[in-house]
């Protein structure tokens, strides 16, 4: 296989599990002392955004009340087998 050809294949590779990363569940506020506004949840986010981004890794610091959680997605194809006790 050409140099070429590993480089697409790479770049296809990392593409692949860039789709499938998940979802990033952003929880903000303090009952009875604060509650995010829209523009401090739109900017909180984009925090995040930004950092899964960047390549080299990030750092993202936050205030309290505010609870990060990530939700993987499933897998395109799941394979199920179906055992036959006969």
């Amino acid at each position: 296989m050409s140099s070429f050809l590993k480089k697409v294949e790479i770049k296809a590779a990392i593409k692949k599990s860039q789709e499938h990363r998940g979802i990033l569940l952003i929880k903000a506020g303090i009952p009875d002392l604060w509650e995010p506004t829209e523009k401090e949840l739109q900017e909180l986010a984009g925090l995040f955004i930004t950092a899964s981004d960047d390549p080299q890794g990030a750092v993202v610091a936050v205030r309290s009340g505010v609870d990060v959680s990530f939700i993987p997605l499933p897998e395109d194809k799941v394979k199920v087998r179906v055992k036959n006790n006969k």
